[in-house]
Protein backbone atom coordinates (compact mmCIF):
# COMPACT_ATOMS: atom_id res chain seq x y z
CA UNK A 1 0.00 0.00 0.00
CA UNK A 2 1.23 3.45 -0.88
CA UNK A 3 -0.43 6.52 0.58
CA UNK A 4 0.12 10.08 -0.63
CA UNK A 5 -1.92 12.82 1.01
CA UNK A 6 -1.09 16.35 -0.09
CA UNK A 7 -3.86 17.74 2.08
CA UNK A 8 -7.06 16.81 3.86
CA UNK A 9 -9.23 19.80 4.73
CA UNK A 10 -12.45 19.95 6.70
CA UNK A 11 -14.74 22.79 5.66
CA UNK A 12 -16.83 24.17 8.49
CA UNK A 13 -19.44 26.87 8.25
CA UNK A 14 -17.11 29.68 9.27
CA UNK A 15 -13.64 28.21 8.77
CA UNK A 16 -11.51 25.49 7.25
CA UNK A 17 -9.32 23.06 9.19
CA UNK A 18 -6.29 21.33 7.70
CA UNK A 19 -6.44 17.83 9.17
CA UNK A 20 -3.53 16.28 7.23
CA UNK A 21 -0.79 17.69 5.06
CA UNK A 22 2.24 16.24 3.27
CA UNK A 23 1.71 12.66 4.41
CA UNK A 24 3.44 9.96 2.41
CA UNK A 25 4.17 6.37 3.42
CA UNK A 26 4.64 2.95 1.88
CA UNK A 27 3.58 -0.23 3.65
CA UNK A 28 4.44 -3.81 2.73
CA UNK A 29 1.85 -6.53 2.11
CA UNK A 30 2.59 -8.18 5.45
CA UNK A 31 3.72 -7.04 8.87
CA UNK A 32 2.36 -5.06 11.79
CA UNK A 33 2.60 -1.28 11.46
CA UNK A 34 1.76 1.21 14.21
CA UNK A 35 0.83 4.85 13.64
CA UNK A 36 1.45 6.97 16.72
CA UNK A 37 1.02 10.65 17.47
CA UNK A 38 -0.61 13.17 19.77
CA UNK A 39 -4.38 13.39 20.11
CA UNK A 40 -6.02 15.46 17.41
CA UNK A 41 -3.10 15.17 14.98
CA UNK A 42 -5.18 13.25 12.41
CA UNK A 43 -4.48 9.57 13.02
CA UNK A 44 -8.12 8.44 12.69
CA UNK A 45 -8.52 10.64 9.61
CA UNK A 46 -5.52 8.91 8.07
CA UNK A 47 -7.02 5.48 8.79
CA UNK A 48 -10.35 6.55 7.27
CA UNK A 49 -8.53 7.50 4.09
CA UNK A 50 -6.50 4.28 4.00
CA UNK A 51 -9.71 2.23 4.49
CA UNK A 52 -11.46 4.22 1.72
CA UNK A 53 -14.01 5.51 4.21
CA UNK A 54 -13.00 9.06 3.30
CA UNK A 55 -12.25 9.93 -0.32
CA UNK A 56 -12.52 13.72 -0.04
CA UNK A 57 -8.81 14.60 0.02
CA UNK A 58 -6.03 15.73 -2.28
CA UNK A 59 -3.86 12.68 -2.95
CA UNK A 60 -4.15 8.99 -3.64
CA UNK A 61 -4.10 5.54 -2.04
CA UNK A 62 -2.71 2.67 -4.10
CA UNK A 63 -3.28 -0.84 -2.85
CA UNK A 64 -3.79 -4.37 -4.03
CA UNK A 65 -6.36 -6.39 -2.14
CA UNK A 66 -9.30 -5.97 0.21
CA UNK A 67 -9.51 -3.95 3.42
CA UNK A 68 -11.28 -4.65 6.73
CA UNK A 69 -11.62 -1.73 9.14
CA UNK A 70 -12.16 -1.92 12.91
CA UNK A 71 -13.26 1.54 13.98
CA UNK A 72 -12.79 3.05 17.40
CA UNK A 73 -16.55 3.51 17.68
CA UNK A 74 -18.37 0.27 18.42
CA UNK A 75 -21.09 -0.35 15.86
CA UNK A 76 -23.11 -3.51 16.56
CA UNK A 77 -26.74 -4.53 16.76
CA UNK A 78 -27.55 -4.32 20.46
CA UNK A 79 -30.46 -6.79 20.36
CA UNK A 80 -28.47 -9.66 18.84
CA UNK A 81 -26.65 -12.27 20.80
CA UNK A 82 -22.89 -12.53 20.46
CA UNK A 83 -23.03 -15.79 18.47
CA UNK A 84 -25.61 -14.28 16.10
CA UNK A 85 -23.42 -11.26 15.49
CA UNK A 86 -20.41 -13.43 14.72
CA UNK A 87 -22.41 -15.44 12.18
CA UNK A 88 -23.16 -12.19 10.35
CA UNK A 89 -19.42 -12.02 9.60
CA UNK A 90 -18.92 -15.72 8.78
CA UNK A 91 -21.11 -18.80 8.38
CA UNK A 92 -18.12 -21.04 9.08
CA UNK A 93 -18.90 -22.60 12.47
CA UNK A 94 -15.33 -23.80 12.97
CA UNK A 95 -13.92 -20.33 12.25
CA UNK A 96 -16.43 -18.74 14.63
CA UNK A 97 -15.58 -21.27 17.36
CA UNK A 98 -11.85 -20.75 16.85
CA UNK A 99 -12.01 -16.97 17.08
CA UNK A 100 -14.17 -17.12 20.22
CA UNK A 101 -11.66 -19.50 21.78
CA UNK A 102 -8.70 -17.34 20.76
CA UNK A 103 -10.20 -14.16 22.22
CA UNK A 104 -11.65 -16.02 25.22
CA UNK A 105 -15.24 -14.94 24.66
CA UNK A 106 -16.90 -18.38 24.48
CA UNK A 107 -18.72 -17.73 27.74
CA UNK A 108 -20.34 -14.64 26.18
CA UNK A 109 -21.78 -16.30 23.09
CA UNK A 110 -25.41 -16.38 24.32
CA UNK A 111 -25.40 -12.90 25.83
CA UNK A 112 -27.00 -9.98 24.04
CA UNK A 113 -24.68 -7.20 22.92
CA UNK A 114 -26.53 -4.64 25.04
CA UNK A 115 -25.68 -6.61 28.18
CA UNK A 116 -21.92 -6.60 27.57
CA UNK A 117 -19.38 -4.27 29.11
CA UNK A 118 -17.44 -1.88 26.89
CA UNK A 119 -14.37 -4.12 26.95
CA UNK A 120 -16.43 -7.20 26.06
CA UNK A 121 -18.04 -5.34 23.18
CA UNK A 122 -14.60 -4.37 21.94
CA UNK A 123 -13.49 -8.01 21.87
CA UNK A 124 -16.65 -9.13 20.05
CA UNK A 125 -16.21 -6.32 17.51
CA UNK A 126 -12.63 -7.43 16.96
CA UNK A 127 -13.73 -11.07 16.57
CA UNK A 128 -16.16 -10.03 13.83
CA UNK A 129 -13.34 -8.26 11.99
CA UNK A 130 -11.07 -11.31 12.22
CA UNK A 131 -13.77 -13.46 10.60
CA UNK A 132 -13.80 -11.31 7.46
CA UNK A 133 -11.11 -12.39 4.94
CA UNK A 134 -8.95 -9.42 3.91
CA UNK A 135 -5.47 -8.42 2.80
CA UNK A 136 -5.30 -5.28 4.97
CA UNK A 137 -6.70 -5.16 8.50
CA UNK A 138 -6.88 -1.59 9.80
CA UNK A 139 -7.61 -1.04 13.51
CA UNK A 140 -8.23 2.21 15.38
CA UNK A 141 -7.17 1.77 19.03
CA UNK A 142 -7.82 -2.00 19.18
CA UNK A 143 -6.72 -2.25 22.83
CA UNK A 144 -8.85 0.65 24.10
CA UNK A 145 -11.11 -0.26 27.07
CA UNK A 146 -9.22 -3.54 27.58
CA UNK A 147 -7.27 -4.71 30.58
CA UNK A 148 -3.63 -5.69 30.15
CA UNK A 149 -4.33 -9.43 29.75
CA UNK A 150 -6.95 -9.03 27.02
CA UNK A 151 -4.92 -6.32 25.30
CA UNK A 152 -2.00 -8.75 25.00
CA UNK A 153 -4.36 -11.43 23.62
CA UNK A 154 -5.48 -9.02 20.89
CA UNK A 155 -1.93 -7.92 20.07
CA UNK A 156 -0.63 -11.51 19.94
CA UNK A 157 -3.39 -12.47 17.49
CA UNK A 158 -2.63 -9.43 15.33
CA UNK A 159 1.07 -10.29 15.38
CA UNK A 160 0.32 -13.87 14.34
CA UNK A 161 -1.86 -12.73 11.44
CA UNK A 162 0.69 -10.13 10.35
CA UNK A 163 2.86 -12.98 9.03
CA UNK A 164 0.49 -13.39 6.08
CA UNK A 165 -1.41 -10.10 5.93
CA UNK A 166 -0.84 -6.41 6.55
CA UNK A 167 -1.96 -5.07 9.93
CA UNK A 168 -2.16 -1.29 10.36
CA UNK A 169 -3.22 0.19 13.66
CA UNK A 170 -3.33 3.39 15.65
CA UNK A 171 -2.47 3.05 19.32
CA UNK A 172 -1.44 5.09 22.34
CA UNK A 173 -0.23 1.99 24.20
CA UNK A 174 3.50 2.49 23.69
CA UNK A 175 4.28 -0.54 25.85
CA UNK A 176 3.19 -2.74 22.92
CA UNK A 177 5.30 -1.00 20.27
CA UNK A 178 8.68 -2.66 20.73
CA UNK A 179 7.13 -6.07 21.45
CA UNK A 180 4.78 -6.34 18.47
CA UNK A 181 5.44 -3.63 15.88
CA UNK A 182 7.52 -4.20 12.74
CA UNK A 183 7.61 -0.44 12.14
CA UNK A 184 6.30 2.71 13.82
CA UNK A 185 5.15 5.78 11.91
CA UNK A 186 5.00 8.97 13.96
CA UNK A 187 2.40 11.44 12.71
CA UNK A 188 2.69 15.17 13.33
CA UNK A 189 1.10 18.26 11.87
CA UNK A 190 3.85 18.43 9.27
CA UNK A 191 3.34 14.83 8.17
CA UNK A 192 5.11 11.55 8.87
CA UNK A 193 8.28 12.62 10.62
CA UNK A 194 9.74 9.48 12.15
CA UNK A 195 9.97 5.84 11.16
CA UNK A 196 11.48 3.32 13.55
CA UNK A 197 11.92 -0.30 12.60
CA UNK A 198 11.54 -3.11 15.11
CA UNK A 199 15.24 -3.94 14.77
CA UNK A 200 16.10 -0.35 15.65
CA UNK A 201 13.81 -0.53 18.69
CA UNK A 202 15.48 -3.77 19.80
CA UNK A 203 18.92 -2.26 19.22
CA UNK A 204 17.96 0.84 21.20
CA UNK A 205 16.60 -1.21 24.10
CA UNK A 206 19.70 -3.43 24.02
CA UNK A 207 21.92 -0.34 24.12
CA UNK A 208 19.96 1.08 27.05
CA UNK A 209 20.12 -2.25 28.90
CA UNK A 210 23.86 -2.48 28.22
CA UNK A 211 24.39 1.06 29.50
CA UNK A 212 22.35 0.33 32.63
CA UNK A 213 24.35 -2.86 33.18
CA UNK A 214 27.62 -0.93 32.90
CA UNK A 215 26.42 1.65 35.42
CA UNK A 216 25.27 -1.08 37.80
CA UNK A 217 28.64 -2.86 37.47
CA UNK A 218 30.51 0.40 38.11
CA UNK A 219 28.36 1.07 41.16
CA UNK A 220 29.02 -2.42 42.56
CA UNK A 221 32.78 -2.12 41.96
CA UNK A 222 32.76 1.29 43.69
CA UNK A 223 30.97 -0.17 46.70
CA UNK A 224 33.43 -3.06 46.87
CA UNK A 225 36.38 -0.65 46.68
CA UNK A 226 34.85 1.59 49.33
CA UNK A 227 34.18 -1.46 51.49
CA UNK A 228 37.76 -2.72 51.22
CA UNK A 229 39.23 0.75 51.76
CA UNK A 230 37.01 1.27 54.77
CA UNK A 231 38.26 -1.87 56.50
CA UNK A 232 41.82 -1.14 55.43
CA UNK A 233 41.69 2.33 57.01
CA UNK A 234 39.73 0.99 59.98
CA UNK A 235 42.46 -1.58 60.63
CA UNK A 236 45.12 1.11 60.44
CA UNK A 237 43.17 3.32 62.83
CA UNK A 238 42.74 0.49 65.29
CA UNK A 239 46.51 -0.27 65.19
CA UNK A 240 47.31 3.42 65.75
CA UNK A 241 44.85 3.64 68.65
CA UNK A 242 46.36 0.53 70.22
CA UNK A 243 49.87 1.97 69.86
CA UNK A 244 48.81 5.27 71.44
CA UNK A 245 47.04 3.46 74.27
CA UNK A 246 50.14 1.29 74.79
CA UNK A 247 52.36 4.38 74.93
CA UNK A 248 50.01 6.14 77.34
CA UNK A 249 49.74 3.02 79.48
CA UNK A 250 53.52 2.57 79.48
CA UNK A 251 54.07 6.19 80.40
CA UNK A 252 51.56 5.99 83.22
CA UNK A 253 53.12 2.72 84.45
CA UNK A 254 56.65 4.07 84.53
CA UNK A 255 55.40 7.34 86.04
CA UNK A 256 53.72 5.36 88.78
CA UNK A 257 56.89 3.34 89.45
CA UNK A 258 58.97 6.52 89.55
CA UNK A 259 56.49 8.18 91.90
CA UNK A 260 56.52 5.17 94.17
CA UNK A 261 60.32 5.13 94.22
CA UNK A 262 60.46 8.83 95.09
CA UNK A 263 58.04 8.29 97.96
CA UNK A 264 60.19 5.45 99.23
CA UNK A 265 63.33 7.60 98.94
CA UNK A 266 61.62 10.50 100.70
CA UNK A 267 60.45 8.28 103.48
CA UNK A 268 63.89 6.79 103.86
CA UNK A 269 65.49 10.26 103.92
CA UNK A 270 63.04 11.62 106.50
CA UNK A 271 63.56 8.55 108.68
CA UNK A 272 67.34 9.06 108.60
CA UNK A 273 66.95 12.73 109.50
CA UNK A 274 64.77 11.84 112.50
CA UNK A 275 67.23 9.22 113.62
CA UNK A 276 70.16 11.66 113.31
CA UNK A 277 68.33 14.29 115.37
CA UNK A 278 67.59 11.78 118.07
CA UNK A 279 71.24 10.71 118.19
CA UNK A 280 72.43 14.32 118.39
CA UNK A 281 70.03 15.05 121.23
CA UNK A 282 71.32 12.13 123.21
CA UNK A 283 74.89 13.41 122.98
CA UNK A 284 73.91 16.79 124.44
CA UNK A 285 72.15 15.13 127.35
CA UNK A 286 75.28 13.35 128.31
Amino acid sequence: MKVIIKSKIYHNQNSTVVALENVELSIQNSGLYVISGDSGVGKTTLLNIMAHEDTDFDGQVDQEGSVSYVKQEIEMLETLRVIQHLYLSSKDKNAVHDVMKTLQIEHLKNKKIKHLSLGQKRRVQFACALLVPCDYLICDEPTASLDSENAHIIMKELKQRSKTQCIILVSHDEKFFDEYADAIYHLENTGITEVMKAKEIHSLNTSIDSSNHKHQHLFIVSLQLLYSRFFEHAFRCIVCILLVLTMIGGTMFFSHIHSTQRQKDAWFYEENVIMSQQSYSMKWDM
